[in-house]
Order: C-alpha cells, then structure tokens, then sequence
C-alpha cells in the first residue's frame, strides 16, 4: 500500500508538471520525473500523518486497516529503505490463532518491524520511553497499541502493562523481546530472561509463540544503508494455556529461551554464552 501511495504521487506530480513543458526543454520532463519520486515520498508521509492524528488516534487497536498499513510501512522500512529481505519459516503456525504473545531473541533495533510485518494482523510491540518522544512516532505507537516502558516509573508501566493486557484480551497480538533489552550482538541467542514479561500471556490466556530471529544481530554492522542482507524469522511451536497453565512466569520462562536458543544453534551451530555483555538500550 505504501508503495502504491508514493507512485500515484509520483506520477500524478511528474504528469501535472510535464504538461507544462515546452518542445523546446522536453529535457524537463525527465527532471520532473526525478523530483516526483520525493514529491511522492513527502505525499506518503503527509498520508500517514493524517492517518496517525485523525484516525488511528480514534480507533480501535485492533482495526484491520491500521494493521494492514503498518504491514506496509514496516515493509517499505526494510526493503526498500534499508534493503533487509525478510524470510519467514512456520507461517502454518499461527493458522487459526486469534491472536498471540510472541516472545523473540533481540538483537537489533529492526527487530520488532521485522516481526510486526511478519506476524499479520494487529500488532504491538514494547518501545522503550524515549522513542515516544519522537513526533508523530510518539503518536503513531500509542495509535496502534504499543506499550509504553518506562524504567524509570514502576506505576507508569504497571499503567500502561494492564492497558496492553486489555488490548490483548480485545484481540491485539504483542511482540515482546523478554531479554529487557539488546544485552549482545555477539551472539544469537538469548542471554537473558525476565519472567515478568511472560504475565502479558498468563493474565490473557493466549497462545505464547517463541520466535527465532537469525541475522539481525549483522545489522547494525551493515554499511551503507542500501547494501542487501538477509534474515530470517522462525516462528516455532505454540505453547497453549492449556500447556501452560500448571506453569510459573519462570518456567515459561526456561521454556521460551531453550526453544529459542536450541532453534538458533541448529542453524548456526552452538553458540558460547558470551562473559562480557553490553547492554544496547
């Protein structure tokens, strides 16, 4: 869809402003063309800004529509923007689910677009508090159901926890990345675990879906910005309430990071738990 916004600004600019060239500078039109594709770019953004204040602001954080835009942006973000191809292995999982906590490895801030446009359907993710700062951006999480984390007030983000776990029970999928941050991109797997964040599915009931992310942690290494890579997204069996329901947050919690870090190591072989971490924030 975001594609299909900035050609038709692309070529309803470079059309209206061919006419106006003369036989005589018909080179003109190749110059219009060129300064269309940003015309159509500056039309895309204006398109989601109207859409971020007059209505995803107003509607429901499970809106069809909303998803299915964010699908798009998230795409264009990482093809076309940053030339990341996207790979996704167990799709015939998620078939039949309503909606879902998807608990991955993290390794670059990509991440959670990466999954937001492989997990269809309406999804949220949990933004650290300095990237609602960032106008429109800000506006545009809030919109479509992100949680606010907020390190520095517990009550904050016990507020914003119990607003995200409503939005679940409404039908909202969540992605959350349990590590509590980007603690190494020298490995693939996961080096941390906080139980807590596995209350978003026992106070829901929801499926817990463990994701595998393998070459994200190359990304924030890739220069220029255009250069190809490729990752891949694994998504990996289901555990069911019914599965998990005898279970404490610290034994899901076990569960979700052996299950991701056994699928890593059986792409990328077995992989040392690194002794220094720095944690990317």
């Amino acid at each position: 869809m975001i594609i299909a916004i900035i050609v038709f600004g692309w070529a309803t600019f470079s059309s209206l402003m061919s006419i106006f060239v003369t036989p005589d500078k018909l080179y003109m039109i190749s110059v219009w063309v060129v300064v269309g594709f940003f015309v159509g770019l500056i039309f895309m953004l204006l398109i989601t800004l109207f859409l971020t204040y007059f209505v995803f602001k107003y509607t429901k954080v499970t809106n069809k529509f909303k998803a299915y835009y964010t699908s798009s942006i998230c795409w264009f973000a990482l093809h076309v923007i940053q030339g990341i191809k996207v790979k996704v292995y167990g799709s015939e999982w998620l078939k039949g689910l309503k909606n879902i906590v998807a608990y991955a490895n993290h390794k670059s801030q990509n991440d959670p677009i990466i999954l937001m446009e492989s997990i269809k359907g309406p999804v949220g993710f949990t933004p650290k508090k300095e990237l609602y700062r960032i106008p429109v951006l800000g506006s545009y999480l809030k919109g479509i159901g992100c949680m606010l984390i907020d390190r520095q007030s517990d009550r904050q983000t016990a507020k914003a926890m119990l607003k995200t776990i409503n939005d679940i029970k409404a039908g909202m999928s969540l992605i959350c990345f349990s590590e509590g941050g980007i603690c190494t991109r020298e490995v693939e797997i996961m080096v941390n675990k906080k139980p807590g964040a596995y209350k978003f599915a026992t106070k829901t009931g929801v499926p817990i879906v463990p994701v595998a992310l393998i070459g994200t942690s190359k990304i924030a290494k890739k220069f220029p910005l255009f250069v190809p890579l490729k990752v891949e997204v694994h998504i990996l069996k289901p555990l069911m309430a019914e599965d998990y329901k005898n279970m404490d947050t610290s034994e899901i919690a076990d569960y979700v990071f052996n299950t991701i870090n056994q699928k890593v190591e059986e792409i990328n072989g077995v992989q040392p738990m690194p002794t220094n971490i720095t944690i990317y924030r």
